[in-house]
C-alpha cells in the first residue's frame, strides 16, 4: 500500500483487520514510499489511546483528552474533552453557536498554537449536583497544524478511556 494511506486512519484499519483476520495469517503487507523504496508495514498494534476507525468513516481519529485540560476559545477557558487534527469537542461556561466562528488556543510548552474554525454543533447542558450550566460543542478547524495538534494529543491522552471510533 502507498506510504501515506498506510499512516491514514483507513490504512491502520486495514492493516489491523489483515492482521488479525485468521485467513490471512500468511499475508504481507508492503508500504511503497514515494521514492519507491517498499518495507513491511510497522507492527499493526496501536496504542490504547488511539481509536481505531473500523467502519472507515472517520476522517482522523479523535483521542480522548483526560479531564482538567483546558484550552482557550476566544480568550475564554474551556474544557477539552477530546481532540483530532481536524476539530474538538469542548466544556463551556460560555455561549457556543453552530456556525459561530471560534479561536482555539492549546498550550504546548514552551509554545501554544492556534486552530481556527465554526462551531458544527453545541449543545446547552443542565446537569444535578452542578451550580452552572454549561455548553457542550463540536469545533471543526478550518485552518490547523496538525504536528503540534498531536504532540498535544500524546500529552494529554486520557490512557484509560476506551477507543472512540463513532
Amino acid at each position: 500500500m502507498q506510504e501515506l494511506f498506510a499512516q491514514s486512519p483507513r490504512g491502520t484499519a486495514l492493516t489491523h483487520r489483515i492482521a488479525i483476520d485468521a485467513q490471512l495469517t500468511h499475508t504481507k503487507v508492503l508500504v511503497v514510499s514515494a521514492d519507491g523504496t517498499v518495507a513491511p508495514v510497522e507492527s499493526p498494534v496501536t496504542p490504547r489511546w488511539l481509536p481505531l476507525d473500523t467502519s472507515g468513516t472517520r476522517r482522523v481519529p479523535r483521542i480522548r483528552i483526560r479531564a482538567g485540560v483546558s484550552v482557550q476559545i476566544d480568550g475564554t477557558t474551556a474544557e477539552l474533552v477530546d481532540l483530532s487534527t481536524k476539530g474538538a469537542q469542548v466544556l463551556s461556561a460560555t455561549v457556543l453557536k453552530p456556525n459561530q466562528r471560534v479561536r482555539v488556543v492549546l498550550s504546548i510548552e514552551p509554545d501554544t498554537t492556534r486552530a481556527v474554525g465554526p462551531v458544527a454543533w453545541a449543545t446547552f447542558e443542565l446537569l444535578k449536583g452542578t451550580p452552572e450550566p454549561r455548553y457542550r460543542a463540536g469545533i471543526e478547524f478550518s485552518v490547523a497544524e496538525a504536528e503540534p495538534i498531536l504532540r498535544f494529543c500524546l500529552m494529554h491522552a486520557d490512557d484509560s478511556a476506551p477507543p472512540r471510533s463513532g
